[in-house]
């Protein structure tokens, strides 16, 4: 029995004790999510749907597949009916959030990221979104806002090249240089900062 065929064992024998309860069903997400084996993700995640259509968290995980696999309508419409099911789910809007900023549509992903960053206010990824947002949409202070919480040191340099930005977009040369120049510090092939760190 290969390790792909254990898994799948190891799945139905969970499910036959527990259920289709998400912890076990979000576990087996992972592991075929890992092994980059989207039918079986998707098989599991379907399935588990069907015993508990009211869970937000599978349908999210269901839009992020289809959206990874170029199903636009499919993936929206599964994350939309999360945040229908739970207007706080954090995943689900960070996931619409970014599909938007991503498509270019900057304004649609604000209030889904708004949504996110309140429902985790603690996920610098989410606040680092929501500034980029922003900043697409002409907020800088609000940017600004938002990144005076990031302190994770791994999104530090990615904060420090949108605040680069955002001061730059007030026309403060100098702090915008200043952030791009630490963010280069940090990360030497951050690209999106080179553009601001001369005065």
């Amino acid at each position: 029995m290969g390790r792909r065929d254990e898994a799948e064992a190891t799945y139905r024998a969970g499910v036959e004790r527990e259920g289709f309860g998400s912890p076990i069903t979000l576990a087996f997400d992972d592991y075929f999510k890992e092994a980059g084996d989207v039918a079986g993700r998707r098989r599991v995640l379907e399935a588990a749907l069907m015993r508990d259509p009211a869970d937000a968290t599978l349908r999210t995980r269901l839009g992020e597949i289809a959206l990874e696999s170029g199903e636009r309508e499919r993936g929206l419409k599964w994350l939309k009916e999360a945040v229908a099911l739970e207007p706080a789910s954090a995943a689900a809007n960070a996931a619409l959030g970014f599909y938007y900023r991503n498509h270019g549509d900057a304004a649609a992903a604000v209030g889904y990221l708004e949504r996110a960053r309140a429902a985790s206010p603690g996920a610098d990824p989410y606040r680092i979104l929501l500034a980029d947002a922003y900043i697409e949409t002409g907020r800088y202070r609000d940017a600004l806002g938002e990144l005076d919480e990031v302190d994770e040191p791994a999104r530090l340099p990615k904060a420090l090249a949108l605040r680069a930005k955002a001061y730059y977009n007030l026309g403060d040369g100098k702090a915008a240089a200043a952030a791009a120049s630490r963010a280069l510090e940090l990360d030497p092939e951050l690209i999106e900062a080179e553009e601001f760190a001369v005065e």
